[in-house]
């Protein structure tokens, strides 16, 4: 189970690091910024997750069907 929890994460946090080496390497500047927020959340984000959960087995959640409703 922890497993399938840290295959939603990574995705998150790896972008948040890159996002962070990209800005302190002077890799992309502020006008960048705008247009890469919008590719992982409108486009990488989403995909990562809906692979996740498509690879999430159907009891793996419906046993945490408590936490989805908060």
């Amino acid at each position: 189970m922890i497993e399938t929890k840290l295959a939603s994460l990574v995705p998150v946090f790896f972008e948040m690091v890159v996002g962070l080496v990209a800005g302190l390497t002077k890799e992309s500047d502020n006008s960048n910024i705008g247009s890469l927020n919008a590719l992982v959340m409108d486009f990488a984000l989403p995909a990562a997750l809906f692979t996740a959960m498509a690879q999430t087995p159907r009891e793996a959640m419906i046993g945490q069907a408590n936490l989805a409703l908060v």
